[in-house]
């Protein structure tokens, strides 16, 4: 099986990416951001206009490591994510801070909207459902790969990486002003917003569209699903979600599909 998640709102995408591999509320080292050390580093290059700055780093380009730190992070992400197997020949860092404000003010944001009215923002009206054993067991297995990083324990929002495949210029746009375009492409299968999944494989052999060079593009973003609607429905039928707002009370859809 596959996973995909769709994300509704734009600032639950994660600020800081590393193009083709990338790379809280307590004082825990935050994941989505590089070190000092890192954002020091001389290798940095200034891109973007005035209103949208961002920075790049070039951590490997085919035989020559310029970071071997940053890039065994970069291997252990991807092992996470079932990429163990890819050849990475290019590997950037991608600093937004404007998109890194936005993500983390968001974390703040659901929180409070959590506490203060949950029954508007963390509905679970899904366990009434007459399906609800199927949609429980896939609501396991998100939970699942939630639980593998250490970082969520104790969190109220939990924070994931996740891989979205697309081509090199969708992917430098998204690293200067975020995944606002990607919303518009398509109506959605699964609901429409971003679509992450948590297999880099699978990204790379279904979603990616080569470069030049015949090379595959992923993003490895950090997102916060916020409350999840599990999705059992085929996208075509009477209830199903293709094209279709989200589900009220939920910030994300999950589904697990075939790739069969």
């Amino acid at each position: 099986f596959n996973e995909y998640i769709a994300v509704e709102q734009l600032s639950q995408i994660p600020p800081k990416s590393k193009l083709r591999l990338v790379h809280l509320e307590n004082k825990q080292v935050l994941p989505w951001r590089f070190s000092e050390n890192f954002l020091r580093a001389s290798g940095w290059i200034e891109k973007g206009h005035e209103s949208t700055k961002y920075r790049s780093f070039c951590i490997k380009e085919y035989d020559i490591i310029y970071d071997q730190s940053e890039y065994d992070n970069v291997r252990s992400i991807l092992s996470d994510l079932h990429g163990s197997d890819l050849d990475i020949s290019k590997a950037y860092a991608v600093y937004n801070e404007c998109l890194i404000t936005t993500f983390e003010h968001y974390q703040n944001k659901l929180i409070n909207q959590w506490r203060s009215h949950p029954t508007l923002f963390k509905k679970d009206d899904w366990k009434e459902d007459a399906k609800s054993m199927h949609r429980k067991w896939m609501m396991e297995c998100f939970e699942k790969h939630i639980k593998k990083y250490e970082w969520n324990k104790n969190r109220t929002i939990s924070v994931v990486p996740m891989i979205h495949g697309t081509n090199e210029k969708v992917a430098w746009h998204i690293s200067q002003t975020g995944f606002t375009t990607v919303a518009t492409l398509d109506e959605g299968w699964y609901g429409k917003g971003m679509y992450f999944t948590s297999r880099a494989d699978y990204a790379s052999g279904y979603y990616c569209q080569p470069n030049n060079a015949g090379e595959n593009v992923l993003l490895v973003s950090y997102v916060i699903p916020g409350n999840i609607y599990p999705v059992i429905e085929e996208p075509e039928s009477i209830n199903g979600f293709k094209g279709k707002p989200f589900k009220n009370g939920y910030q994300s859809h999950f589904t697990m599909v075939d790739n069969e």
